[in-house]
């Protein structure tokens, strides 16, 4: 077994041994951003063969996330892909996919109109240790409160990024990102 210390936000995907026939199809399916496909090929997976907690984890994820990313792009329920996320996130709040679970609880709460709920969310991008995901979730912020007409705090919280520094590609690319938000 490889035994290496990788920081999160690097973590593209897992792969693990004792992954069920499909896996490989749901995760590429999941970076290709094809949603739909992602929910069909779970459709195929036999989770009562699943043994590792890990594993259950990444399809309770694929499932979550693709429903949420649907939802977002106007096909499926923010409510019901709220729901999903929110369970997962109670099971598996140690999960390498928790900053991305934290954004689109953040990005669905912001599509439903409760940008104060949002915040919570955007709040748990912002603790993290990672410089990049603090300037995103400032941006995340500012774009919540643009959503909301608050216009002021919106501008002050892309000022915050463009001050930042931007010592790593990632932040710098958050950076231009605040340039044109603003």
């Amino acid at each position: 077994p490889l035994k290496k210390t990788i920081p999160v936000n690097q973590i593209f995907s897992i792969e693990f041994d004792e992954d069920p026939v499909g896996m490989d199809v749901v995760r590429n399916a999941y970076n290709e951003q094809r949603y739909s496909d992602v929910l069909a090929a779970l459709e195929k997976i036999d989770e009562s063969s699943v043994k590792r907690p890990a594993i259950q984890q990444d399809i309770d994820f694929y499932r979550a996330a693709s429903s949420a990313r649907l939802a977002l792009g106007g096909a499926g329920s923010a409510r019901d892909a709220g729901r999903l996320l929110v369970q997962f996130e109670g099971k598996a709040s140690d999960n390498y996919h928790f900053l991305e679970v934290a954004e689109l609880l953040g990005d669905l709460l912001v599509a439903t109109g409760n940008v104060a709920a949002a915040q919570k969310y955007y709040d748990k991008l912002a603790d993290s240790q990672f410089p990049e995901m603090k300037l995103k979730a400032k941006i995340l912020q500012a774009r919540a409160l643009e959503s909301s007409k608050d216009y002021a705090k919106a501008i002050a919280k892309y000022d915050e990024v463009i001050a930042a520094d931007a010592s790593t590609k990632e932040a710098e690319g958050q950076k231009y990102a605040a340039i044109c938000g603003k």
